[in-house]
């Protein structure tokens, strides 16, 4: 098995297990059936669901704007445990939700909530600037650090490695890499094939986190992480724009005579 999750994949059978793959490779390379089966062996419904509490599923998350709340039914069935594990239905996310869960890498294990108010200007013209929220812990920072790692693998040698690099291996982004993960669902009626990518880069020290979905009808151009990509690049522009206007500000300032004592 690879995309899909079925009832024959998460059963034993040693004349067909031959290989054996990591949880960073699956993650990498979206093989739905190592997660499931992993799930199955070291987690259960209860536990399941409690760390996607943790991740803010089935809970209001503070916001200025009104933001219905993500929800993630558990079953306890045995295959439906297995897909709810590797991302098939019982559950719904929404994309900027999506960003925050991928932020808990970025973060070294700490989900802050988002807030679009950079400042507060009162009646009588002062100006009060909001306090960064703190952040709550989801993950120790060891494990943070590992998941990172696997979501950079993604943009490297898994199911994004071309919407981040040429055919012949060359980075697009220049010497920024991104950790992500990607991830496709459709409906049937209208049809509508859904694609998603979330992630944080740069991924040495983490600036932005981000989701990216995409409906597409049949006939289609780029799917979420090649959109996800040229939003960086834009970003990678901005940045280097800002770095060249200040260097120009520093030598205009470095040029100027010195005013007399």
């Amino acid at each position: 098995g690879l995309r899909g999750l079925h009832k024959d994949n998460i059963v034993d059978n040693p004349r067909l297990d031959t290989a054996c793959r990591s949880l960073s490779y699956a993650v990498a390379k979206s093989v739905n059936p190592v997660m499931g089966k992993l799930a199955l062996k070291y987690l259960n419904a209860k536990r399941l669901k409690r760390w996607a509490e943790r991740y803010g599923f089935n809970k209001t998350i503070p916001f200025e704007l009104p933001m219905r709340p993500s929800t993630a039914a558990v079953p306890s069935d045995r295959l439906e445990l297995a897909r709810v594990s590797a991302g098939f239905w019982h559950t719904e996310l929404s994309p900027l939700h999506g960003a925050l869960i991928a932020s808990v890498a970025a973060n070294k294990g700490l989900m802050r909530w988002p807030s679009v108010v950079r400042e507060v200007v009162k009646a009588d013209g002062s100006v009060e600037t909001p306090a960064p929220t703190q952040g709550e812990r989801v993950l120790s920072r060891q494990a943070a650090r590992h998941l990172a790692q696997m979501m950079v693998r993604t943009t490297t040698m898994g199911t994004a490695r071309k919407a981040f690099n040429t055919r012949r291996g060359r980075p697009l982004l220049g010497g920024m890499k991104v950790g992500g993960k990607t991830g496709s669902l459709s409906r049937n009626d209208p049809f509508l094939s859904y694609s998603w990518f979330v992630g944080f880069a740069p991924a040495q020290n983490p600036k932005v986190a981000f989701a990216v979905l995409l409906g597409n009808p049949a006939k289609w151009r780029i799917k979420a992480h090649t959109a996800a990509r040229m939003l960086l690049s834009r970003y990678v522009d901005n940045l280097k724009k800002a770095e060249k206007k200040q260097r120009k500000l520093a030598l205009r300032q470095a040029a100027s005579p010195s005013p007399p004592l």
